[in-house]
């Protein structure tokens, strides 16, 4: 029995070594992002966020990062539930991801959200060793301030 633990344990380990996949760079930032809205922390949110981010609306990294100020100035706390739904690298350089976003613990219909959430297209890109967002888009109006 302890020889076949051993055996496991070995092919985990090798199947763990090796770096991250961009699958999981992808999942990390999605995570760290999410926990970003959830300390309130502008900063570590728009880390996240490629300098030439832009989406269907038009909107900016600029204009990204003044909207998550301004949920954090009319909210009191923020929780956010992610479910990634699905991840495909496209190239080495780029990736699409759709992430079902859930808010829990704020007046939800002041951002217009159902009981589903959200659900958002997520491009990345490769930014160094990082996967950054370079767009988001979504079919429900999230906030109009």
């Amino acid at each position: 029995m302890p020889r076949i633990l051993v055996g496991v344990l070995a092919i985990w380990l090798v199947g763990c070594g090796g770096g991250e996949t961009p699958e999981q760079l992808i999942r990390e930032r999605i995570n760290q992002m999410a926990e970003a809205v959830e300390e309130r922390d502008v900063g570590d949110f728009a880390s996240g966020i490629a300098e030439d981010y832009r989406d269907l609306d038009g909107n900016s990294r600029d204009d990204v990062v003044r909207q998550i100020r301004q949920i954090f100035l009319i909210t009191n706390s923020l929780s956010v539930t992610t479910f990634v739904e699905s991840i495909e690298i496209v190239s080495d350089e780029f990736a699409l991801a759709t992430v079902r976003v859930l808010v829990t613990d704020v007046d939800i219909r002041r951002f217009q959200i159902d009981g589903e959430g959200l659900t958002f297209e997520l491009e990345f890109v490769l930014d160094g060793d990082d996967r950054l967002v370079s767009s988001a888009n979504t079919s429900a109006q999230f906030m109009r301030l």
